[in-house]
């Protein structure tokens, strides 16, 4: 749980490890609840990784089975999370610096006390199998939708009254909690930019 400095570098794939934690109960739509779905993303086909563009960047390990393109300035780091908690984080990525999230990584207190105005943050956590004991059973979720049209609303995540949003979703058979948390003082632009990055997302193994 030591903390680890962020990746900084180019623009490319972030295929993502599982390194174990993450809340995704923190919305106000949390766990109990269908996934937010919106109609026009199909599910990602295995097998096929998103096409790299100029300005994007390569920063964790293919072993988790998803890639994902975030903003060459951006932040990801691969040893923020604790790895106690569930859904498990794939994927921690942000326009600012992050250094440890903590047991609750979609609440984490360093990420909530230090998102700057202009500052855009995304998490993307697998519900992994097993379930660990004590967690009550899945409500069945829906298939994905366009990722790039997330709700984002104030107080739409309990901790945090600014922008934010989340979905739960199923792709290709994997359960997944997406959570997007925007500065107070983001710009349309901002906002579009992280909802794009978060639309890249694709599972390229099952």
């Amino acid at each position: 749980m030591a903390p680890s400095s962020p990746i900084r570098a180019g623009f490319a794939v972030l295929a993502l490890v599982t390194l174990g934690a993450g809340c995704g109960h923190s919305s106000r739509h949390a766990s109990s609840q269908p996934a937010l779905t919106q109609a026009g993303t199909p599910p990602s086909a295995p097998g096929r990784t998103t096409p790299r563009h100029p300005g994007q960047r390569g920063a964790v390990p293919k072993s988790a089975g998803i890639a994902i393109h975030v903003p060459r300035h951006w932040a990801v780091s691969r040893k923020a999370i604790s790895p106690r908690t569930w859904p498990r984080p794939l994927a921690v990525a942000a326009s600012f610096p992050i250094h440890h999230l903590g047991a609750n990584a979609a609440c984490s207190k360093e990420v909530l006390s230090s998102i700057p105005p202009h500052g855009s943050f995304i998490l993307v956590s697998e519900y992994t199998k097993p379930r660990p004991p004590g967690y009550p059973p899945l409500t069945p979720f829906g298939t994905r939708g366009d990722l790039a049209r997330l709700n984002i609303r104030p107080s739409e995540v309990e901790c945090w009254e600014g922008l934010g949003g989340t979905a739960h979703f199923m792709d290709h058979g994997r359960a997944f909690f997406v959570e997007v948390l925007l500065g107070k003082r983001v710009t349309p632009a901002e906002r579009r930019r992280a909802l794009a990055s978060l639309a890249t997302f694709r599972v390229t193994r099952r």
